[in-house]
């Protein structure tokens, strides 16, 4: 099926093409999502697991048609994502793309006060912990709330909250300390690695419920009979994450093994969901950091310069304000560099032009032609196996970079 430049089946009505990108992405709910959402349920070990340590959704890692070259020579393919925080494969995306956040509204702010970070950890004490019932109540009030009040009273102006619900057991830190494994990884790089093996994380850590922070001000310790307020210090005097690569470096570190909640759900129809998510969310900003956006503190070549080192530190790229992974030629290799693409929703209209649409080869006509009536038939794009590009469509693929391997 070839078109020919003069054939009027090419003028596609973009309208007629229901297709969001978000279509190629998907949520998998596990069996336990539908246990109704109750701040007052106890929560303990069981109710939590660790990003990547779970399973994976299904087609999650298929490559689909994501976009293409305004010249329509090439087709980029991206990964399909269950978009799971417990995916194996879908969590790095998830931790790349949360620090990156995180880390630019952090590096916006201390560039624009002149101030650097500290590192802390906000706890109830220790003979409470694990002995205590919780529940995210209590989640909420002695540990985010308490936290924000008890530091803001020790000279913190506020930063990022990140929920932590396992401790490793004091046994486990002295073996690594011993055997020093750990070292330039962290503690918990290695025992993921063990959990990721088939070790039971139960062997490793015990419920624990804390919080680490970042945070800006003069910070000072603070302890008594139901807080604590500790920093990762030095001669008593609290230690600064002083360059951005720090503060990337411990954010990822931090989000490893935040909290993933696992026994229960919010449904959309609930009039209540948006508070119930902001009182269940893990990861949270307060004080100084609370509702700024970065791209408003700083000059905008400042905050490109910024977001483009923040990206390619997390083996990222940011390109047109998007945070996107470098692409490849499958064939050749060759990066997508100076490749201008557009989203495959865009295909519609962009084919309507009759310019761009004789420019093409018979091949490419027929290509392009295929792959928007597929997506008006199936709601979806395709992969290549599903509709082969022709040779004269190079063809890019996205892939997440090597590492990261726990």
């Amino acid at each position: 099926m070839i078109a020919t430049p003069y054939e009027p089946r090419h003028v596609h009505n973009p309208e007629g093409i229901n297709y969001d990108p978000s279509q190629g992405t998907f949520e998998y709910l596990s069996p336990l999502d539908f246990t109704p959402f109750n701040a007052l349920a106890p929560i303990n070990a069981h109710s939590f697991q660790l990003p990547g340590l779970g399973s994976e959704g299904p087609l999650c890692g298929h490559q689909h048609l994501s976009h293409f070259s305004s010249d329509l020579k090439s087709a980029r393919y991206d990964l399909l994502s269950c978009r799971r925080i417990v995916c194996p494969r879908c969590w790095q995306d998830w931790a790349r793309r949360s620090t990156f956040e995180i880390v630019l509204r952090i590096e916006a702010l201390a560039r624009s006060t002149g101030q650097r970070p500290y590192r802390c950890v906000f706890s109830v004490s220790p003979e409470s912990v694990s002995h205590d019932s919780w529940d995210w109540d209590r989640v909420n009030t002695s540990l985010f709330h308490r936290g924000y009040r008890r530091s803001g009273n020790h000279g913190v102006d506020g930063g990022v909250a990140i929920f932590h619900p396992f401790r490793l057991k004091p046994k486990v830190k002295r073996q690594l300390r011993k055997t020093g494994i750990h070292n330039g990884v962290g503690m918990w790089a290695v025992v993921r690695g063990w959990v990721k093996d088939g070790a039971d994380l139960f062997e490793f850590a015990s419920f624990g419920p804390h919080v680490h922070s970042i945070v800006f001000g003069s910070p000072m310790a603070h302890s008594c009979d139901d807080f604590v307020l500790a920093f990762d210090d030095k001669n008593g005097v609290p230690q600064q994450l002083a360059t951005t690569k720090d503060v990337v470096a411990f954010t990822r570190y931090l989000l490893s093994h935040v909290g993933v909640l696992m026994d229960f759900t919010i449904s959309e129809d609930d009039p209540h969901e948006k508070e119930h998510r902001r009182k269940t969310h893990a990861i949270r900003s307060f004080g100084c950091l609370h509702h700024i956006d970065p791209e408003k503190l700083l000059p905008p070549a400042e905050y490109e310069a910024l977001a483009k080192e923040i990206a390619g530190l997390l083996d990222m790229e940011w390109v047109d304000g998007e945070l996107r992974y470098p692409a490849s030629s499958r064939d050749i290799g060759t990066s997508d560099e100076g490749i201008e693409w557009l989203p495959i929703y865009k295909l519609g209209q962009h084919l309507a032009d009759d310019a761009i649409y004789k420019s093409l080869s018979p091949s490419q006509r027929d290509f392009w032609d295929n792959v928007v009536t597929f997506m008006g038939l199936e709601g979806h794009s395709p992969n290549t196996s599903e509709l082969k590009p022709p040779p004269d469509v190079s063809v890019f693929e996205t892939k997440p970079p090597p590492g990261d391997s726990t």
